[in-house]
C-alpha cells in the first residue's frame, strides 16, 4: 500500500479538528446550525493555515446524508467521496492554471446542472486571485445570483488582488497564522500517534521552521523521519534541515560584546562550512536580536518569543548586557543585511555586517553626554578601551630639566627657525598651533581651549588637563583627533615632537550645571551653544 504523507493522513475531517482558527469554526458552525449558509465564501490567509481543508470540511458538513450538520458522519458515500477528492458534487479548481475567461464560461455552464447526490454543488477555487480580470468579470453575474443549490468557496493568500466587486459578493474569513504553542501541541500529538519519539526542543525547532503553517510542520516531520528514523532529537532536526543551533547565536552575542570580530567571523565561516544556508542564518540572526530587544523591554514570554521556556530565561539574562538603543541599532544592521544579500555576495555581506556589529560603539544619551562634558568625567559607554590610542600619561617635569633651545616653524612660510626655549617662546609657538587648529578643525580646538602647555623637552610637548576634565581628555585621545593634533604640531614645531597628555588631579575648573530635562531640544541647544554642536560633529554618530 502506498505511503500517505502525514499532512494528508491527519487532515481534519470535521470543523472541531481545525486548529488555530476558532473564529472561523465558530461562525461556520453557527451558520450550519441556524441554516444561514451563504452562497459565496472567501477564505484568505497565509499558506498552510487550513483554507482549503476548511472548504472541504464545510462541503462535507453540507452534503452528509445526515443532513447539514457540524459533525459529518465520515462514513456515508458522500463523506468518503469528498474525503478522497472524487465527489461529483465538490469541484476543486486551481485558479493559477484555470484562470482564463473560457474556464469561467465552462464553470457557468456547469452550475446550471443539479448536484449528483448531495444537497449542494460546491465549487472550491484555490488561489482565486490568479484569475484574469476578464475571468472575474465573467464570474460576477453568476456569483451575485447563483442557483440555490450552488455554493462558491474561494481560497487565496492575496485577498488584496481580488476586485472589490467580487469581495463585496462574498463572506470573508481571515485565517490567521497559527500560534507556535498550538503547532507544537499538534505535532507532538501526531508524533505520539505515529509512535515517533520527538523531544520538546525538536518539536519547537520544527514548529518555528514552519512559520505558522501546520501543513509545513508535518511535511518537515516526514522529512526528518525519513533521514534519521523515529527517534527525533533537536540535533537531528538541525542537521537534516541545515539550521543553526540557537545556542550559537548566544555565542555570537558574547563575541559582539567583547568586540571580537575575528572570533565572530571565524564562527560564521565554520557554520557555513558545515552546510548552513547564509540566508537562513541571517533570518535566524534577525530573530535573535528581535528576541533580545523584546526581552530588554520586559516582553519576553514563551508565546511572544515562540521558544521553549529555558531559552526565555537565557534571553532575559543576555539582554541585560545591552542598552535598548544598541539592540535597535544592531537589529537595523541585520535587517539591512537581509535586503543586501539578495543583490550581493551573501557570505561577504554577512562578514561585513558581523564586523560592523563587533565594532559598533555603545550609545550614550545626549543629556548624559552634556552632563559629563560640563561637569568633567568619563562615560563608560562612549568608547571601548580597545579603540582608544595607547597614550602614556606622564607627570610634568621640573623646569630645570628642560632644554635651553627648541626649533619652531614659521606658519606662513613653513621655514624652520631656532628660538630660546623659554616660557614666552614656547607659549607663543603653542598659540600658533591653536590658531591654526581652530581654523582647520574648530571642534578639536574647543576641547583644547582650557588646556595648558606645562612642560617640554627635545622630543615631547606636555598638555595638561584639569582633574575634572577627564572626558575632554578622552575626546582628544580619540585616534583621529590625536593624530591630527600630532601632525599639526609637527608641522609647526618640527617632526621630532610628540604630544603627551597629562591629567592634574589636584587642579579643577568650574563647570556649569545642566538643567535636568526629560527631552532636550537638540537643535535649539546646538544653535544656542556651539560647544554642543562641536561635540556632535566630533563624534560623527547618530543621535538616538
Amino acid at each position: 500500500m502506498a505511503y500517505t504523507i502525514l499532512a494528508r493522513k491527519y487532515r481534519p475531517q470535521d470543523l472541531a479538528e481545525i486548529a488555530g482558527q476558532e473564529h472561523v469554526v465558530t461562525t461556520l458552525s453557527n451558520a450550519i446550525k441556524f441554516n444561514r449558509i451563504a452562497h459565496a465564501y472567501l477564505f484568505a490567509g497565509p499558506r498552510g493555515t487550513g483554507k482549503t481543508t476548511t472548504a472541504r470540511v464545510l462541503a462535507k458538513s453540507l452534503n452528509c446524508v445526515k443532513g447539514s450538520t457540524v459533525t459529518p458522519c465520515n462514513e456515508c458515500d458522500s463523506c468518503k467521496e469528498i474525503r478522497d477528492s472524487i465527489s461529483l458534487d465538490v469541484i476543486e479548481i486551481d485558479g493559477a492554471s484555470n484562470n482564463s475567461v473560457d474556464d469561467i464560461r465552462s464553470l457557468r455552464e456547469g452550475v446550471k446542472f443539479a448536484s449528483a447526490g448531495g444537497k449542494y454543488k460546491v465549487y472550491i477555487i484555490d488561489e482565486v486571485h490568479m484569475l484574469s480580470e476578464s475571468a472575474f468579470n465573467a464570474l460576477l453575474k453568476t456569483l451575485e445570483e447563483p442557483p440555490a443549490h450552488v455554493i462558491f468557496i474561494f481560497a487565496t493568500t492575496e485577498p488584496n488582488e481580488i476586485p472589490p466587486t467580487v469581495l463585496s459578493r462574498c463572506q470573508r474569513f481571515n485565517f490567521k497564522r497559527i500560534h507556535l504553542p498550538t503547532i507544537v501541541q499538534r505535532v507532538r500529538e501526531i508524533a505520539q500517534a505515529e509512535k515517533i519519539e520527538l523531544t520538546e526542543e525538536a518539536a519547537y525547532t520544527l514548529s518555528q521552521r514552519a512559520e505558522g503553517s501546520l501543513r509545513d510542520v508535518l511535511s518537515l516531520l516526514d522529512q526528518v523521519v525519513a533521514f534519521g528514523g523515529e527517534n527525533i532529537t533537536n540535533e537531528l532536526v538541525l542537521k537534516t534541515l541545515g539550521l543553526v543551533d540557537q545556542q550559537v547565536f548566544f555565542t555570537f552575542t558574547e563575541h559582539i560584546l567583547k568586540k571580537d570580530s575575528k572570533a565572530a567571523i571565524s564562527l560564521f565561516n565554520q557554520i557555513v562550512d558545515e552546510g548552513a544556508d547564509v540566508s537562513e542564518f541571517v533570518s535566524s540572526l534577525n530573530l535573535h536580536f528581535r528576541n533580545l530587544l523584546l526581552a530588554k523591554l520586559n516582553l519576553a514570554s514563551e508565546q511572544m518569543l515562540e521558544i521553549p521556556q529555558s531559552y526565555v530565561e537565557k534571553y532575559q539574562q543576555a539582554s541585560q548586557k545591552f542598552e535598548e538603543n544598541d539592540l535597535m541599532r544592531m537589529l537595523k544592521i541585520v535587517q539591512e543585511l537581509g535586503a543586501m544579500i539578495k543583490n550581493a555576495d551573501p557570505k561577504i555581506s554577512t562578514e561585513i555586517a558581523l564586523l560592523r556589529l563587533a565594532k559598533l560603539d555603545q550609545s550614550i544619551k545626549i543629556d548624559e553626554l552634556l552632563s559629563k562634558l560640563r561637569e568633567g568625567g568619563t562615560s563608560s559607554g562612549t568608547h571601548s578601551p580597545a579603540s582608544q590610542p595607547n597614550i602614556q600619561q606622564t607627570s610634568p617635569e621640573k623646569d630645570s630639566d628642560l632644554p635651553k633651545t627648541s626649533q619652531f616653524t614659521d606658519v606662513k612660510h613653513g621655514t624652520a627657525y631656532a628660538v630660546k626655549a623659554d616660557s614666552t617662546d614656547i607659549q607663543a609657538a603653542w598659540q600658533q598651533v591653536l590658531e591654526k587648529l581652530r581654523k582647520e578643525k574648530p571642534s578639536l580646538g574647543t576641547f583644547l581651549q582650557d588646556v595648558h602647555l606645562t612642560a617640554f623637552d627635545t622630543n615631547e610637548l606636555h598638555l595638561e588637563f584639569a582633574g575634572d576634565r577627564v572626558f575632554q581628555k578622552q575626546l582628544v585621545e580619540k585616534k583621529e583627533n590625536l593624530t591630527y593634533l600630532q601632525k599639526l604640531a609637527q608641522e609647526i614645531l618640527g617632526p621630532q615632537y610628540k604630544i603627551k597628555l597629562d591629567l592634574n588631579s589636584a587642579k579643577s575648573s568650574p563647570a556649569k550645571a545642566v538643567p535636568s530635562k526629560a527631552k532636550p531640544d537638540l537643535e535649539a541647544l546646538k544653535q544656542k551653544d556651539p560647544l554642543i554642536k562641536d561635540i556632535l560633529d566630533s563624534f560623527q554618530g547618530e543621535v538616538i
